[in-house]
């Protein structure tokens, strides 16, 4: 079945876009800055009374807009904002000294925590040596390895991973990260703990013994996570790829057949799939009827991304009429959206506020394309 891309781009933010992120995406931009103001900011790098206040409304400047990676610009609408983002992600590069560093790990602003853990990354990396014996460890590295270290079992798991990230440049920290380790709760976060720098060869068993352990969580986040890194995991990096075991399957349908994790394990259900169709079918067939709109609306989602076989296509078809506006919509998608023109023009205006944007997206491109000469 030939994707929209359109749509697609679109139900990503039904997948990955929470409320609270919906929220700031639509929050004004409080560190937004000028030429002229970024100019000062710039000429501030050099005086050293005033160079952590200038680098910090740069860095935040630049970390209000959405980057796929630290390195990798996109376009922000025009030239002129574009040009700006960039001459301020070279002002940041001047920031990388130690001093600097450690103040943005005990700034209370998170993107300054990040940003200091990310380029604290780049510090150790050119401290590694070859083996443990030629890593080199100064004074302001030993203090920069203990201000990193504290990151590594704080709540937010974004940080946690940026500081377990740069700790494995140094081979005397894997003692550390391997404690860390058993406790980490993030399944991203262990898979990269388990790839980073050659900590672990052995990838897809100890993946697989830590999934089930998270599975086995009593914090319902904590499996949600899991639960969507199994999801995924086929669309991450292929060194990232696991070949999830029957134990791991087995105990994501235990959890599917309870009513507190039916909704959160659909997408992992999908991906699981072709290690057992007969069984996961009839699964998928039980949450098409569910009697609540969240389990349908996930089970939609998880059957177009996971797309496999013209049963499941079949199947996903079925909720074309469902009552809830997520699964209608995305059966529409999966039907095609021109030969549902009206409904998608009535989700346009659905009281869930993310199937509106989605389907007004769509619709909106339609009105655009009619009136092109």
């Amino acid at each position: 079945m030939i994707r929209n891309p359109l749509f697609l781009a679109a139900a990503t933010i039904l997948v990955s876009c929470s409320a609270l992120h919906a929220q700031a995406v639509a929050a004004s931009r409080p560190y937004e800055l000028d030429d002229k103001a970024l100019d000062v900011a710039i000429a501030g790098l050099d005086d050293p009374a005033a160079r952590y206040a200038s680098l910090r409304k740069i860095v935040l400047y630049y970390w209000s807009y959405p980057h796929s990676s630290p390195s990798v610009m996109m376009s922000y609408g025009s030239a002129e904002t574009d040009d700006r983002i960039r001459r301020a992600g070279g002002a940041i590069s001047k920031g990388t000294d130690i001093s600097t560093v450690t103040q943005a790990l005990a700034d209370p602003e998170r993107k300054m925590q990040w940003w200091g853990l990310w380029t604290a990354g780049g510090v150790l990396e050119k401290a590694r040596g070859p083996d443990p014996r030629t890593d080199i460890i100064g004074a302001d590295n030993l203090a920069l390895l203990a201000s990193v270290r504290k990151f590594c079992t704080v709540e937010d798991a974004g940080l946690r991973e940026q500081a377990q990230s740069a700790l494995s440049w140094i081979h005397s920290e894997h003692e550390f990260l391997q404690k860390i380790l058993e406790e980490e709760t993030s399944a991203e976060n262990i898979m990269r703990l388990l790839t980073a720098n050659g900590l672990n060869a052995d990838y897809v068993p100890k993946m697989n013994t830590h999934l089930l352990r998270l599975l086995n969580s009593k914090d319902a986040k904590v499996r949600a996570g899991a639960f969507s890194f199994i999801s995924w995991n086929s669309n991450m990096a292929e060194m990232f790829h696991c070949t999830f075991s029957a134990q791991v399957r087995n105990k994501v349908l235990e959890l599917n057949a309870q009513s507190t994790d039916r909704a959160a394990s659909a997408g992992a259900i999908g991906a699981l799939y072709e290690s057992d169709p007969a069984k996961l079918l009839a699964r998928f067939k039980e949450m098409t009827a569910d009697k609540d709109p969240a389990v349908r609306g996930q089970t939609a989602l998880a059957l177009y991304s996971h797309d496999k076989t013209p049963e499941l296509h079949a199947l996903l078809l079925t909720m074309l009429n469902d009552s809830d506006d997520l699964a209608r919509l995305i059966a529409i998608e999966a039907d095609g959206t021109q030969k549902h023109a009206p409904e998608m023009r009535a989700l346009a205006n659905s009281k869930n506020a993310e199937v509106a944007q989605v389907a007004s997206t769509v619709v909106k491109a339609w009105d655009a394309a009619s009136t092109k000469p």
